[in-house]
């Protein structure tokens, strides 16, 4: 959508549902990879890492209807006009869906060494979730606990203690994800599920002086605000089941930045 510049108004905007799969993401020069196994390259048919299934971008220009021969404050005169007059607005709105990635574990790599075994699912659905605050912690999935893996029961007695191997349960303590089993690659694809999407609100207001007409000497000053709102752009949750810390986001950023700036043009 488009709407070009008229009336002092201009906006456009874009919406993007896409879907990005292979078996190779071709961020090289060469188109040589390596496969889990060369036994069955279709294991690695996934999302590829730049899959991005919603992408939403607008922005606009607005000249702001005040000041003498416009629609609001359009009789004013003197110092009243040159406060209200001349100025402008703009803004920029993205919000774009999380990359690919899938639940881990410590419990060991494929067979060719190149890439950790991903979890298995024990009990569907996926688990899914949203941010919110755990005491002075940043979680994602409520109603899930950790408990010990199942396979540690296969190990000898006198080391299943030792294991540090855990698994997912959900609220009714059922199993839902596991380690996978010793000489698997899990069940779960690289890319099963996406990570936290991104914004973008950013908002710029610029005001126009004139210093001397005869002369075209005109001062514009000007503040620029990224991330306008100041809300946080959460990272990615701990997805390794065997980590004490999974489901919780450790890291964030857009915070709120202002810069302001004067110029004069002769």
């Amino acid at each position: 959508m488009n709407k070009r510049f008229g009336a002092g108004f201009q906006i456009q905007a874009s919406y993007v549902r896409s879907k990005a799969l292979g078996d190779y993401d071709g961020n090289q020069q060469s188109e040589v990879t390596s496969f889990m196994t060369l036994r069955n390259g279709s294991l690695d048919k996934r999302l590829l890492s730049f899959d991005t299934p919603n992408v939403w971008r607008t922005s606009g220009i607005w000249d702001l209807p005040f000041g003498r021969g416009r629609k609001l404050l359009g009789s004013s005169h003197g110092v009243l006009n040159h406060l209200v007059e001349r100025w402008q607005t703009a803004v920029i709105f993205n919000k774009l869906s999380g990359g690919p990635t899938t639940f881990t574990n410590s419990s060991g790599n494929t067979f060719n060494n190149l890439a950790g075994a991903t979890s298995t699912l024990a009990v569907g659905p996926l688990p899914t979730g949203s941010v919110y605050f755990s005491g002075n912690n940043v979680a994602y999935f409520k109603g899930l606990t950790q408990a010990p893996d199942p396979s540690i029961l296969n190990m000898p007695a006198n080391l299943q203690s030792n294991s540090a191997l855990l698994a997912l349960a959900d609220a009714n303590g059922n199993i839902i994800l596991r380690n996978p089993l010793p000489g698997t690659m899990g069940g779960l694809s690289p890319t099963v599920i996406h990570g936290l999407g991104s914004f973008t609100f950013n908002m710029q207001l610029t005001k126009m002086i004139t210093l001397n007409q005869e002369h075209g000497v005109v001062l514009q000053v000007r503040a620029d605000a990224i991330n306008l709102l100041n809300r946080p752009i959460w990272n990615t949750p701990n997805l390794n089941i065997d980590s004490t810390s999974f489901g919780l986001i450790t890291g964030a950023g857009g915070n709120r930045n202002v810069q302001l700036g004067a110029r004069i043009s002769f």
